[in-house]
This record gives C-alpha cells, sequence and structure tokens, in this order.
C-alpha cells in the first residue's frame, strides 16, 4: 500500500464518526447502512492488526493502529461533541434547502405571545429501530427553555404534538439543530399513545 493509500486509510477510518453527522439528517437511511458496515469493518480492524504484526508487516500494523487512534479520538465524548453537532447542523441544512419551502411540509400551529407571532410543529421524524427521532421548529425557542419559562399560549399550541409528557412537559429534551429547528429523541415505549395529530393549520382551534 502506498503512502497516499496509507493516509487515506486513516482519514475514512478516523472520520467514520463526522461521516455519519453528516449524513444524520441529509441520508437518514444512507446513514443506518453506513454504521452497520462501519461497524462491522472496525471490528474486524483489531484482528487485522494483530495479523500483521504476527506477520511482521510493521507499516501495515501502524497504520491500522493510527486509524483506530483516531477514530477513538474523534468520538463525540471525547471531543465533548460540539464538533460533531455542528457537522450534523451542516447536514441538516442541506437537506432543508429553501426553509419556507420546508415549512410548507411541516404541521405547523399558530400562536400569538405578547403580541408576537409564533409557530411550533412538527417536520419529519426518523427511527432506527430504537429510538424515534422527531424533528421540531418552534419560532419562540421555548421548546428548548425551562418549564418557568415556557408561556400558556406555548403550552396550548403543543398540545397537538405528542407524547405531550415528553414534548410539553418535560425539560432538556429537546436538542438544537439550528435556527428554531430541535430534535427530539424518543424511545418506542414513549411514543404509546401517540395518536394525537393536528388538524390542518388553518382550521385548528388551540385549546385554552
Amino acid at each position: 500500500m502506498s503512502s497516499a493509500l496509507r493516509v487515506m486509510f486513516v482519514l475514512l477510518v478516523g472520520s467514520q464518526w463526522f461521516i455519519l453527522a453528516l449524513l444524520m439528517y441529509l441520508a437518514p437511511t444512507v446513514a443506518r447502512w453506513w454504521s452497520l458496515v462501519a461497524i462491522f469493518s472496525l471490528s474486524a480492524l483489531p484482528l487485522a492488526g494483530v495479523g500483521m504484526l504476527i506477520a511482521r508487516r510493521w507499516r501495515g500494523a501502524a497504520t491500522i493502529l493510527l486509524a483506530l487512534g483516531l477514530f477513538a479520538v474523534c468520538n463525540p465524548i471525547v471531543i465533548k461533541g460540539n464538533l460533531w453537532l455542528w457537522i450534523s447542523a451542516q447536514g441538516f441544512r442541506l437537506h432543508v434547502g429553501s426553509i419556507d419551502r420546508y415549512l410548507e411540509s411541516c404541521e405547523l400551529t399558530d400562536f400569538t405571545e405578547a403580541g408576537i407571532e409564533h409557530a411550533v410543529g412538527t417536520c419529519e421524524s426518523y427511527s432506527d429501530g430504537l429510538l424515534y427521532l422527531r424533528i421540531f421548529y418552534d419560532s419562540s425557542d421555548e421548546i428548548d427553555a425551562p418549564l418557568s419559562r415556557r408561556t400558556r399560549e406555548w403550552d396550548d399550541a403543543m398540545y397537538y404534538y405528542p407524547p405531550k409528557a415528553i414534548t410539553r412537559d418535560s425539560e432538556g429534551r429537546a436538542s438544537h439543530i439550528y435556527g428554531h429547528f430541535y430534535s427530539i429523541a424518543l424511545t418506542l415505549e414513549e411514543l404509546d399513545g401517540d395518536s394525537v395529530r393536528p388538524p390542518p393549520r388553518a382550521k385548528r382551534n388551540i385549546p385554552k
């Protein structure tokens, strides 16, 4: 293997976290399959490294060790997740494209606070079989605020987006993506009873 190929191999292995972050919103189905391939491939690398050590192929063993080390260092937990979150946000921005056009596909509820019009609701959801990731738009940003700072108007508007015990009545569950977009990860158990759907936006009657 040439030096250039070794460098490419190390960078490819080490950047797996960032590739998955970019694909998380941009192409979730691809991200799911990519993660499975990555897990299978990475699990085989230590054995390949041991084999190269036994065969005294020092450069090959060193390349694998360096690649695995870079992969470990780039773990979102190690780097505090900030870079990982920024990359996933860029993938989401590419996925959204025009915000106005994207919002046309969202199920939003309008409400007014202190004379200012706002909208909150869901845009899309992803599932990997274990978790259910729901994308929210909230122009008031109260979905990420402490319970004490959420208004009655916001609470009423969120009536249509169950499970309300998580999406409306809990704090610390929303993860900021960028702008006024947020994601909430739900387990399949938390989705039980999630059968309420908002009526068309123009006909919504916010409960009081």
